[in-house]
């Protein structure tokens, strides 16, 4: 369905946006109407996007020098700040574009500030959807951030615990470790991710209480190779970092105490990183946390046993033929 250009073409974009924004407005809108409605808003910016108009001229197409209703110029600009989100998040790809798009963002936030628009307002304004992994690629996150640590340095939580609210803690924490990965999102997420093992530290939870939070028993061995492995690994850091070696904690023990101390739990790991030709000398970097305490020396030696039985080479004979 592709609704926008043509009613576009005919009535301009300016008359558009305004009886979008009419109806988006209007308590009275039917919820068919209103779902329409917001399918057309998210066509409108799509189509902006794919054509490369910039911030200017999407501020010209709307007229919104020219609107003398205030009321609608502060709903119209919104429309136009929904534009300069998503403009921000493609521009930020390409570094010939970079410098731009962090110009109009400063402005964004300046705007904001200067309407002295709450942060719920500011969180609203961004319009996040159903997915962590989206609020950190997309940037809205790192802009709530940036609100905050200009206009409320000393007040910088509040981005943790909205974005935890919303998704909640296992979410946040996998998308986080994710967005690690990603350059453009790894010093941001690092720092988030950091606030929330420190918070977990400060609630006093065990390696075996993230365990059971993370809900690792769920995934099985597929755990190994999960986001929740590099998590669990990084709040065992942490929380062996003030303690003695006695009361720290230990991978593989985590792990099996959090299986149930399950007997089977080690034989099928070991068919798990053969399948995925993972050598012995691998499992401790990998898997162990570096570890080698008597446990974890017994593990590799167990499954280099099991690694080598698999991959000896078979010998097979064949019967001289008979001279004649």
């Amino acid at each position: 369905m592709f609704l926008v250009a043509p009613l576009s073409a005919k009535y301009g974009d300016d008359a558009v946006t305004r009886a979008l924004v009419k109806l988006e407005r209007d308590e009275d809108t039917a919820p068919e109407l209103a779902n329409l409605v917001k399918q057309l808003r998210i066509e409108q910016l799509t189509d902006w996007l794919k054509e490369r108009k910039s911030v200017e001229v999407v501020f010209k197409l709307l007229k919104l020098k020219d609107d003398g209703y205030k009321v609608l110029h502060r709903h119209k600009f919104q429309v136009l700040e929904d534009y300069i989100t998503a403009f921000n998040q493609k521009a930020k790809k390409n570094p010939r574009s970079m410098e731009r798009a962090n110009e109009v963002e400063t402005a964004l936030l300046a705007k904001w500030r200067s309407d002295n628009l709450p942060l719920s307002s500011v969180w609203e304004r961004l319009k996040f959807n159903n997915y962590a992994d989206d609020a950190l690629s997309s940037g809205k996150l790192s802009m709530f951030s940036k609100y905050i640590s200009k206009y409320y340095p000393d007040n910088e939580m509040p981005v943790l615990e909205r974005f935890t609210t919303k998704y909640r803690e296992v979410a946040v924490a996998k998308a986080l470790e994710l967005a690690k990965a990603n350059a453009a999102t790894k010093e941001f997420a690092t720092k988030l991710q950091a606030q929330q093992l420190e918070g977990w530290l400060a609630n006093q939870k065990s390696a075996v209480d993230v365990f059971k939070l993370l809900k690792v028993k769920e995934d099985g061995t597929l755990f190994m190779f999960s986001p929740k492995l590099e998590i669990l690994t990084e709040y065992i850091k942490l929380f062996n970092s003030n303690k003695n070696p006695q009361d720290q904690a230990y991978m593989i023990r985590v792990v099996s105490n959090g299986f149930g101390g399950d007997g089977d739990l080690h034989n099928t790991l070991f068919k798990v990183w053969f399948r995925s030709k993972i050598e012995p000398r691998n499992i401790y970097p990998k898997f162990l946390n570096a570890e080698e305490g008597d446990l974890e020396k017994k593990i590799v030696t167990q499954y280099a046993e099991y690694y080598d039985a698999k991959t000896i080479p078979q010998v097979y004979t064949f019967n001289q033929p008979r001279r004649s």
